[in-house]
């Protein structure tokens, strides 16, 4: 009996720890499209209460994403390869560091702090962000959900709505957002031995994805034609009445967060904040 008691949770053990482990390490680039056809946004929200009620706890600063892995090569420390990016990810999503000034849950609403006083977030807006990432991952365009990665999206709307009240911008059917990935994976050293040729280049060709929030939850890759350096959108492809609308959203994945996603049948958590 005993036996097969110390059985049954060693499964458990291992089932829980590979849906933070096998879910990137040997991904490929994705031969799937990378733009998805219209669809009702019907996806269930997933909320971990428990991990919305409390703000307090470490916070993750600067420091926690900062590598030192080609300092022999250069005097820049702010990039890193695939393999030392997923292991900080890994760190930090089983860590007790979570970001500051995240979303919580006040009185049975979404509150996000901003500029001193407290939006309430809709649950349409958190159903779609989770909805977006769980596309991005299918689409292999993003391997880890934290800023080195996939951890902020820029706000655009309407010129003739950029002026409204955050609150009613985050519950406007209008946005749009650009999410900014393989924001510190190391792309423009030439050869290297950490990654192939051809996964960088991926990479760097599928860094800037497009949500919308209209209800059908569409996400799609596009090229920063105006910025190939680096390949950072800063407009809406076909939309060149869409401003910035000057605010950063942030997003990081945790073991204790917020919202609930689904990777590869893995159910994990992420944290909203304005704050970084």
């Amino acid at each position: 009996m005993i036996k097969k008691i110390v059985l049954i949770h060693l499964t458990l053990l291992i089932l829980v720890f590979s849906c933070v482990t096998n879910n990137e390490v040997s991904r490929k680039p994705s031969s799937l499209p990378l733009k998805y056809p219209e669809f009702s946004l019907e996806r269930k929200l997933i909320v971990n209460e428990k991990g919305c009620l409390s703000v307090e706890g470490e916070e993750l600063t600067h420091k926690d994403y900062q590598f030192d892995e080609f300092k022999k090569e250069t005097s820049i420390t702010y990039y890193a390869s695939r393999k030392v990016l997923r292991s900080k990810y890994l760190k930090i999503y089983n860590s007790e560091k979570r970001l500051r000034n995240r979303m919580y849950l006040k009185g049975g609403e979404f509150s996000l702090p901003h500029n001193g006083l407290d939006v309430t977030v809709k649950r349409n807006f958190l159903n779609t962000v989770a909805h977006q990432v769980e596309f991005a991952y299918q689409m292999n365009v993003v391997e880890n959900l934290y800023y080195p990665d996939m951890g902020h999206m820029h706000l655009y709307l309407p010129e003739n709505k950029v002026n409204i009240e955050m609150e009613s911008a985050l519950a406007d059917a209008q946005l749009k957002v650009i999410y900014h990935t393989a924001e510190q994976l190391m792309m423009k050293s030439g050869p290297s031995v950490r990654d192939t040729l051809a996964y960088r280049q991926f990479r760097y060709r599928t860094r800037n994805l497009v949500g919308s929030f209209d209800g059908k939850g569409i996400l799609e890759v596009s090229y920063a034609h105006n910025n190939p350096k680096f390949n950072t959108l800063k407009e809406i492809p076909a939309y060149p009445n869409y401003h910035d609308y000057n605010s950063t959203l942030y997003i990081s994945a945790n073991k204790d967060g917020c919202i609930g996603y689904y990777v590869d049948g893995c159910l994990l958590y992420f944290d909203l904040s304005f704050s970084h």
